[in-house]
């Protein structure tokens, strides 16, 4: 007696199990078979099937994963509040990375990259072609600023989050202020006559009288001064700099000459 009643239970168990896998079969198939079907049009009944069971696998894992990733860093986050973007500190950036850059047109938090890992396809297909879009124009820009940047991926097709355009606008106010303001002061100094005195000593005790330069006479200092000049990553033609030297020379020597009479 007691065996039948095993037998039953072992029956009643094995019939659930195989309502459970029919039921999993057509959930996979409803979702995922139409899809199967278009790109293999002559598949069979079978593989189909397999096929089906396969991909919903897949995104079950997938959305496991992610929600583990979110169990386990849930302590980083405020549960009452979403964390906000900080658009104006993206904004003030000398320049985006094309990771940086597509994953604000995304509307992503670029200080979260690692959950780019775990975006729907369509949506990380987007952000991988804006990627490759920015890797582009980076690579051979001369403006690298987010303004610039923010401009030719909007030509590209790309859709920045509203906030982004704010910040920049307000960024740009701010750099417009900022280059009048040093404009006006650079150009009061220039003005004031012992600005000059001071910067014509500067050119002198750096450039005349370390590099032992002598005006209308052949010497290195022009080719050593050139040298540090692009070591620093920067430019001036060697007229500019024998100018510079001159004027400096000429200058400093004139003081010398006033103070000496006193």
């Amino acid at each position: 007696m007691e065996a039948t009643d095993n037998t039953k239970i072992i029956d009643n168990t094995t019939l659930e199990i195989n309502e459970i896998y029919q039921h999993l079969i057509d959930i996979a198939i409803s979702k995922h078979g139409d899809q199967i079907l278009k790109t293999e049009k002559n598949i069979g009944k079978t593989a189909l099937i397999h096929g089906s069971v396969l991909t919903l696998h897949d995104e079950l894992k997938e959305q496991l994963e992610c929600a583990s990733y979110i169990i386990d860093n849930a302590r980083y986050f405020n549960i009452n509040s979403i964390p906000e973007i900080d658009y104006q500190y993206w904004c003030t950036l000398h320049c985006w990375t094309p990771e940086e850059t597509a994953c604000l047109a995304i509307g992503g938090d670029p200080d979260n990259m690692h959950l780019i890992d775990f975006l729907d396809l369509e949506t990380y297909t987007r952000y991988r072609n804006l990627k490759r879009a920015a890797e582009r124009y980076l690579d051979s820009a001369q403006d690298r600023t987010p303004a610039q940047i923010y401009r030719h991926m909007k030509r590209f097709g790309a859709t920045f989050p509203k906030p982004i355009w704010k910040a920049l606008k307000k960024n740009r106010k701010y750099l417009e202020k900022s280059d009048r303001r040093y404009f006006n002061a650079r150009n009061s100094q220039i003005k004031d006559g012992r600005h000059r005195d001071s910067l014509m000593k500067l050119i002198y005790a750096l450039g005349v009288h370390a590099h032992n330069y002598i005006p209308r006479k052949h010497t290195d200092a022009i080719t050593a001064i050139e040298t540090s000049i692009k070591d620093a990553g920067l430019t001036m033609d060697r007229k500019t700099i024998r100018r510079l030297l001159t004027a400096a020379s000429n200058r400093v020597n004139s003081l010398k000459s006033i103070e000496n009479s006193k």
